[in-house]
């Protein structure tokens, strides 16, 4: 979409966890410039958690591996476009979570872990000393291709376009990540307590979880809507 990448990033397994959640509820935790976009009439939030291998900034090495788990919600921007709206990010302090402050993503500094043990992966979310996320899936994955664009795993998926708040009046738009991905439904456990504690609605049902191998991801920096 955007073609200037002053960061890109080599990402290990991604874990993609999606809730149902009321419609209404939602739309309080989004701006009046975006409408939540349901799928067969249900709203979604997702927490997608991914280790940031190695980083670099314009091709040089900035950073090594961080944990990151952004909880967003599928939305349509101001001219329509499909997109995500991304309510937190969390992650250690650092360089990283330094440069998307600067870029306007809602950073929640937390201790971001993950471990792989006998086939499993588990990722936890602690902010202030108490644990608000913990997910584990199947690591074993075996993804052969891009989940098809009508699936109800693509269309929570593949959001690379992210909408954020900019200055007064103004609506920012970034690329992050990729186009599609490819991805595997896993069996697993999520146990989340952070939407009460983003003041968003509980779900409504249980999650649905999904995982990808990564890859490289790229991150343009945003700019206001329309000239992306």
């Amino acid at each position: 979409m955007l073609s200037l990448t002053p960061l890109e990033a080599t990402i290990g397994p991604v874990s993609f966890c999606h809730w149902p959640v009321d419609r209404s509820g939602v739309a309080g935790a989004v701006p009046g410039w975006a409408t939540v976009e349901t799928a067969d009439d249900t709203a979604w939030l997702t927490a997608v958690g991914y280790t940031v291998e190695s980083i670099r900034a314009l091709g040089r090495s900035i950073g090594g591996p961080t944990d990151v788990v952004t909880v967003q919600v599928p939305v349509r921007g101001p001219a329509d476009q499909r997109g995500a709206y991304p309510l937190a990010v969390f992650l250690p302090r650092g360089r990283l979570s330094e440069a998307l402050s600067l870029f306007s993503f809602p950073v929640e500094p937390a201790s971001v872990e993950h471990s792989i043990n006998r086939g499993c992966l588990r990722r936890t979310v602690t902010v202030a000393d108490r644990q608000r996320l913990a997910v584990e899936h199947d690591a074993d994955l075996d993804v052969a291709s891009a989940a098809p664009p009508d699936s109800l795993a693509g269309f929570l998926a593949d959001r690379e376009r992210y909408f954020l708040d900019g200055p007064p009046g103004r609506v920012l738009v970034c690329s992050v990540g990729q186009p599609t991905w490819r991805l595997q439904s896993v069996a697993g456990t999520c146990r989340e307590q952070l939407f009460s504690w983003l003041s968003l609605p509980a779900a409504t049902g249980e999650p649905l979880v999904h995982a990808s191998p990564g890859g490289t991801i790229a991150l343009a920096p945003p700019v206001p809507t329309g000239l992306d």
